[in-house]
């Protein structure tokens, strides 16, 4: 009995080792492993079928949010400013919707009651509905009551997750720490060829994904950015800069320049790493003489080289939305290449909703996959009647259209700063309280002293 424990141990550990180091010498090579993960998320769709009927879902549709009436009131406004005055209503458009005080109010009161059921914020800073959908949970396996053969196949996926997919990934995660490292200390003494380290930040990144479990298909590799320029794309976690890089020729002698905001910890690490063998820009939100510095960073390499690799939203989120566009780097004189990067979070969400680290690196690589879409789209320019507030909203619903998915009319201030969902609050009460005002025959008086009231509430996004 101890002999056949032993031989099966062994045999894992074997297998677990040959799959690693097939994997680490194919990725140093740059050897591809072809239509072999595309596969793979077939035969996962598969077990998903099975299990469907217990999560009430079709397993052959992608989920989405709560879909919600088009209402009277859907707000809009524009990139630079939150006011009473800079937010608009349907009926601002279409005065002849707005029929009398009473549609108008019942209108506030349908949207208001639409909120309380899902409001359009907190959405986006949890797991993705999709992914929350299509997991097996331990909810899944209470659901299967005699059925002894699913119970020993829910096992069995499990085992595989916890006990072949977590340890690999584990091993190529550690290995792409290890070979950043090992060139960081080559650096220290030998002087290097840009496209050397071209490649060696290339290989890091597809050590790195293929330890995050990130299947990833790149479209329009034509319009890849180059130099110069800055590079703007949506934001997903903190691993989206090594699945951007991972896709660039390694014989290349630039990569991006890569941007970030300064953070502890384990991700303090990897932001080190790469400072060793690539140009990177940070920045300590916290610190308004950082921001203005980074800024300022930022547009000079990218008119003079770059591409910056940049994420305007300043947040991540579940994918399910784009944030609103930060407008510092949408400028005259810099061109933009738009990336838009598309989850499928049936088979795993990549955002960081944790408040521990290693929670969330654990059930990143106990997933099935991190499965992405990467789109370049042509490279942008200020046209000479547009704002900058204009140009970042423009680039904001190409990125959008491109996932298809709802360009956001805010950013994630809005969510993590309280100071910042209060100002919000207030000019939205403002607005409604404006609108329902101007339905009334207003006295003189009245009237003067609403528009004073109305242009007081003003306050600004960076």
């Amino acid at each position: 009995m101890f002999k056949y424990i032993l031989t099966v141990i062994c045999a894992y550990i074997s297998t677990l080792l040959l799959v690693f180091i097939a994997t680490f010498i194919s990725i140093v090579l740059g050897i591809q492993w072809g239509s072999i993960p595309h596969k793979y998320l077939q035969a996962v769709l598969f077990i998903q079928k099975i299990f469907a009927k217990f999560h009430c879902i079709d397993s052959e549709k992608t989920s989405t949010t709560i879909e919600r009436d088009q209402s009277l009131c859907v707000l809009s406004r524009s990139q630079s400013a939150v006011s009473a005055s800079d937010m608009q209503f349907q009926f601002d458009i279409n005065k002849e919707n707005a029929l009398s005080i009473f549609d108008v109010v019942n209108d506030f009161a349908s949207s208001g009651l639409q909120s309380i059921v899902q409001d359009d914020v907190s959405g986006l800073f949890s797991f993705s509905p999709a992914y929350v959908e299509y997991e097996l949970t331990l909810p899944i396996l209470r659901q299967l009551n005699n059925d002894i053969k699913l119970h020993i196949f829910y096992m069995l996926t499990f085992g595989f997750r916890a006990f072949f997919l977590f340890p690999l990934r584990l091993l190529l995660l550690s290995s792409s720490f290890g070979f950043a490292a090992f060139w960081c200390l080559i650096v220290y003494f030998f002087s290097l060829t840009k496209q050397r380290k071209t490649w060696i930040a290339v290989t890091y990144c597809r050590l790195f994904c293929a330890g995050t479990g990130v299947i990833a298909k790149y479209h329009n590799e034509d319009k890849i950015p180059k130099q110069p320029g800055i590079a703007v794309s949506n934001h997903l976690s903190p691993n989206d800069i090594q699945i951007i890089c991972a896709n660039v020729n390694p014989n290349r002698d630039y990569l991006y320049t890569v941007t970030g905001q300064k953070h502890t910890g384990i991700i303090w690490v990897i932001e080190s790493l790469v400072e060793r063998i690539n140009k990177s820009i940070w920045f300590d939100r916290g610190k308004a003489n950082d921001r203005q510095l980074f800024i300022e960073q930022i547009m000079d390499e990218g008119r003079r080289a770059g591409p910056v690799l940049l994420f305007p939203e300043g947040y991540c989120t579940n994918n399910t939305h784009v944030l609103q566009f930060r407008k510092a780097v949408f400028t005259d004189d810099v061109t933009i290449y738009p990336i838009a990067i598309k989850q499928d979070a049936r088979f795993g969400d990549s955002f960081w909703s944790e408040d521990l680290f290693y929670n969330y690196l654990i059930r990143l690589l106990t997933s099935w996959a991190a499965v992405y879409d990467i789109y370049y789209l042509d490279p942008q320019q200020k046209k000479s009647d547009e704002t900058s507030d204009e140009f970042a909203t423009r680039i904001q619903l190409l990125i959008a259209n491109a996932i298809e998915k709802p360009a956001a009319l805010f950013d994630g201030s809005v969510w993590y700063k309280p100071a910042e969902r209060q100002k919000y609050r207030n000019a939205l009460q403002l607005k409604c309280a404006w609108e329902v005002s101007s339905l009334m025959p207003p006295t003189s008086d009245a009237k003067r002293k609403d528009e004073n009231e109305h242009k007081k509430v003003t306050f600004g996004f960076t």
